[in-house]
């Protein structure tokens, strides 16, 4: 199916694309297309061109762009990673059909939606799968039976576009292929599974994706989890709607690390674990990290001192903490829960400076000159209990930090007396 496609935008990066491959074969395709055709913004762009060797080259030059050699078994892959004016960055793949005609290239792609290629000289738009019609109807599907065969990576794809794309359902088959080949995905590239995973779980509808995992027999297998699957899916999928809930009671300001969150509640949710994990591959070490600051809050505190601890712990993840929090807390009343959720938002962003990282009111050299120890663990010990009691608000000086310094000191002696 071809026909004249809706206006495309002549300014900004794709029109600077389409000054540069002017008069050459070359095909918006992939992702760009889908979401124009959505009314969802694009940052990166796909094409796919023939017979232009030297087009890359100009695109990187005029862009300008760092060139990075993709290559494949089937096709030459160049990636352009630049950054525009307005700070904003991009990423290009251009792809070498070669000998293969458009209809070929469509073919071996993904997913229909992403098999809809539009012409940059004349605006025609080549639609030989259906990819249009199946926008329309919501419905992810293969473009072949070979799509997942081709590379497994796309069982994971499968999930994130469910996750990325609100209301979209997989078609029967298309399920039944990603099951099959649900087996080769740990023999692939550790990057590769990583950059699906983490932005599936940081997308805005993790649950659609836990069902096609659990569909596939990713969830939570991959996690180590030790919860029966369906059982895993209910759980995360509560824990999930109360977190949105909570969110409500979070300024606009406050930034939630959704990856850092999502990832926590599908680990809890299956009792899986995170080292295993980041072993298998999908996650960094940063990621891991950020999610660790998450995934041990499963109730928030009643008294304010425990509040502000928990708090103090999460750091910069603090909103994603305390939602972790609430989705798991076992209050019965979630009226009650939510007044926690907010007397700890309150704490965020009115006691700020003492809670996140105050001002020792002593330093280790100080401790040890006014108990006259020695230098050793213990100068350690009391410097952490004293951290403890100011984030938590019990110690608000430094005259208030001695006293308690000097209390501990004679606690310690009358301990040890004979």
């Amino acid at each position: 199916m071809t026909g004249v496609s809706e206006d495309w935008p002549g300014s900004g990066l794709l029109g600077d694309v389409r000054d540069v491959v002017r008069g050459a074969p070359c095909h918006l395709v992939g992702g760009a297309v889908r979401d124009r055709l959505l009314g969802r913004a694009a940052r990166d762009l796909d094409l796919v061109v023939a017979g232009d060797p030297g087009l890359v080259a100009r695109l990187a030059e005029r862009l300008p762009a760092r060139r990075i050699e993709l290559g494949g078994d089937r096709f030459a892959a160049v990636r352009l990673v630049g950054r525009r004016a307005d700070g904003r960055s991009f990423v290009i793949d251009v792809w070498d059909r070669g000998a293969a005609t458009l209809g070929d290239e469509l073919a071996r792609r993904d997913f229909t939606i992403n098999a809809i290629a539009v012409d940059l000289a004349d605006g025609v738009w080549h639609d030989p799968l259906g990819g249009r019609r199946d926008l329309e109807t919501r419905t992810l599907r293969a473009c072949s039976d070979a799509a997942f065969r081709d590379d497994p990576l796309r069982v994971l794809r499968l999930a994130r576009l469910a996750a990325e794309l609100p209301g979209f359902a997989v078609e029967r088959q298309t399920l039944a292929l990603a099951r099959e080949a649900a087996s080769g995905l740990p023999g692939l590239a550790a990057e590769r599974r990583r950059e699906e995973f983490v932005r599936t779980l940081a997308a805005p509808d993790p649950a659609a994706a836990l069902v096609i995992w659990v569909e596939t027999g990713f969830y939570p297998r991959v996690m180590a989890g030790r919860v029966e699957p369906r059982a895993a899916l209910a759980a995360a999928a509560t824990a999930l709607d109360r977190s949105a809930a909570g969110q409500r009671e979070l300024s606009p300001a406050d930034e939630v690390d959704a990856f850092a969150l999502h990832a926590a509640v599908a680990l809890t949710a299956a009792e899986g674990d995170l080292a295993t994990l980041a072993a298998a591959g999908y996650v960094s070490r940063a990621e891991a990290r950020r999610t660790a600051l998450v995934l041990p809050h499963r109730s928030l505190p009643t008294a304010s001192r425990d509040q502000r601890w928990l708090l103090h712990r999460a750091a910069a993840l603090w909103p994603a903490a305390i939602l972790h929090a609430a989705a798991w807390d076992p209050a019965p009343a979630r009226a009650d829960v939510r007044a926690r959720l907010r007397r700890c938002v309150e704490l965020a962003h009115h006691r700020a400076d003492a809670i996140f990282d105050p001002e020792p009111l002593l330093r280790g050299d100080e401790i040890r000159r006014l108990l006259d120890l020695a230098a050793g663990p213990e100068i350690g010990r009391l410097a952490k209990r004293l951290r403890r009691l100011q984030v938590e608000g019990a110690l608000l000086d430094r005259r208030q930090a001695v006293a308690w310094l000097l209390s501990e000191r004679r606690s310690s002696s009358a301990d040890s007396a004979p």
